[in-house]
């Protein structure tokens, strides 16, 4: 996971390099928003696979909840993203679409 994040900041940073200053501030808005949106899919991963593990129902129902919440957050971190990925602007569709390759494989969640 650390290679293909190093990899993406790597093409990140050449696709910085041909933007213009006034693109600069939403590409990095949408940069840190895309991390995020990465970490937090690792966090819900974690709580749907922990749930079966839970002997105890309070903590299953307590990261079952928590799992649905995440999803809600995450489907804004999604709307955002795509809000600022529009086709009249290449370079946020591109980079948009570097720190997506890795996420391709979103894991499936109930």
């Amino acid at each position: 996971m650390a290679n293909s994040m190093n990899n993406q900041l790597a093409r990140y940073q050449i696709e910085m390099n041909e933007i213009d200053h006034e693109n600069q501030a939403e590409l990095i808005a949408l940069r840190q928003t895309l991390k995020m949106r990465a970490l937090l899919n690792v966090l819900l991963d974690h709580l749907y696979r922990d749930i079966p593990a839970l002997q105890e129902p309070q903590a299953a129902a307590l990261f079952e909840a928590s799992a649905e919440a995440l999803s809600d957050i995450l489907k804004e971190f999604d709307d955002y993203e795509k809000s600022k990925a529009h086709p009249e602007n290449h370079q946020l569709k591109v980079l948009a679409g570097i720190f997506r390759d890795g996420d391709s494989k979103q894991p499936s969640h109930p």
